[in-house]
């Protein structure tokens, strides 16, 4: 079975942190769900070592992302760094930007940071792009 490319957001790995999310007592649980299903799908990435993997662009506009805005002290940034040790594991892939991602990122508002993860996912062979952000979710019909 092929390898199973996934290029994964930043806020997936954030989520791994627990922190506070409100006031609301729903919401924290709501937050906190998040965090699991966060940490039980990076496990899963790392464990399973001939599936999946984590796909990564070539210009290297996702680490640094990652870099910049993981904090060191969640146990998403040691998943990511175990990821990275793992050989294998990791997989850069060349962008692709096709006519129409210049226009959905003018129409729906698609910034450089999120464009840097779906361009890698256009690129992978499997195209599965894992996020929290609404962008993706608002829009997931554009992407057939």
């Amino acid at each position: 079975m092929p390898k199973r490319w996934l290029v994964v957001d930043t806020n997936i790995f954030r989520l791994t942190g627990f922190e506070k999310a409100g006031d609301a007592d729903l919401r924290q649980r709501t937050y906190r769900d998040k965090g699991f299903a966060a940490i039980g799908l990076l496990e899963r990435i790392v464990n399973q070592c001939e599936e999946y993997g984590l796909a990564l662009d070539e210009d290297g506009l996702i680490i640094e992302e990652y870099e910049e805005q993981i904090p060191e002290n969640l146990y998403g940034f040691e998943l990511l760094v175990r990821m990275t040790e793992i050989p294998g594991k990791v997989r850069v892939f060349a962008h692709k930007n096709p006519r129409w991602l210049n226009q959905m990122s003018q129409a729906h508002k698609l910034d450089k940071h999120d464009r840097r993860f779906l361009a890698t996912t256009l690129a992978t062979p499997d195209k599965i792009l894992v996020s929290e952000d609404g962008i993706f979710l608002d829009n997931r019909d554009f992407f057939g």
